[in-house]
């Protein structure tokens, strides 16, 4: 599991009230199944608020090609990766996410 999906699932069950997880348990020996609840704001299915921080980069100056080759695709896409690994290491501090490596597949 990912650092930060590790990270959400720590947060996710931190919020978890004892009488949420004692109900899921119980609907879970009635019904034979794990019947995930969730609450939210408000005790709706509304999630809870939580800072979100927008990075935006510099753009990439594309050339439009009627019919690109697999070769300029990739280059292209290289470039673009490069420009975000860039844009992580110069904001990840700010973001708090200094510990954490940016993995991309």
């Amino acid at each position: 599991m990912p650092a930060s999906a590790a990270a959400a699932a720590a947060a996710a069950v931190a919020r978890c009230r004892p009488a949420t997880i004692c109900c899921s348990r119980l609907l879970k020996k009635l019904f034979g199944v794990g019947v995930p609840l969730v609450r939210g704001r408000w005790f709706t299915l509304m999630p809870f608020p939580v800072p979100i921080t927008i990075v935006v980069g510099k753009p990439i100056e594309v050339q439009k090609v009627p019919a690109p080759t697999d070769e300029e695709v990739a280059a292209l896409h290289a470039r673009y990766i490069e420009a975000l690994k860039a844009l992580y290491e110069e904001h990840r501090a700010a973001c708090g996410h200094a510990e954490i490596d940016l993995v991309i597949r």
